[in-house]
């Protein structure tokens, strides 16, 4: 795959993004860092969800590679901070009725994990069922990440129009 130019839409699946991380990490386990650079330099647009979670750190294991939640998290983070998340893949939003308003009322296809300017902190927003941010949040705090769900993003997106 071509490295982008900094003004296009690449969008990775899940699948994409656990064999770019495990090619790094499986021949050179030392470097899980690396292997989520590698990514993360390649990226504009990623598609992020519980189910890549699951297929990333799943595949690492079947493979006998150990793919700490941390090592994506903090990847993740890296992504949102520098402005490169624009939209991701819904996944699983709690209600359909809240997930129809959320695709309504933000840009983007299908929402579940999108960045946001508010009072110049950057914020994930993830489904209310996510782990994989529940578990590390020392890692949220260092990149000064504030975490809400859908419904709380409702809240301040006010009335919709």
């Amino acid at each position: 795959m071509r490295t982008p130019r900094s003004n296009d839409r690449v969008v990775l699946d899940a699948n994409v993004l656990a064999d770019w991380l495990l090619f790094a990490v499986a021949r050179r386990p030392s470097t899980r860092a690396q292997a989520a650079q590698r990514v993360y330099d390649t990226c504009c647009v990623v598609t992020y969800s519980t189910p890549l979670r699951k297929e990333a750190v799943g595949a690492a294991h079947h493979r006998g590679v150990r793919l700490p939640r941390e090592t994506i998290l903090e990847w993740l983070c890296r992504v949102v901070r520098e402005g490169k998340l624009r939209r991701a893949s819904k996944g699983q939003v709690a209600g359909a009725k809240l997930d129809a308003e959320l695709r309504r009322r933000l840009p983007a296809e299908d929402v579940h994990v999108v960045e946001l300017a508010v009072a110049s902190r950057a914020v994930l927003v993830v489904s209310d069922d996510t782990n994989l941010v529940a578990a590390s949040p020392a890692v949220l705090r260092a990149h000064d990440i504030e975490v809400v769900s859908p419904t709380t993003l409702l809240d301040r997106l006010g009335p919709a129009p």
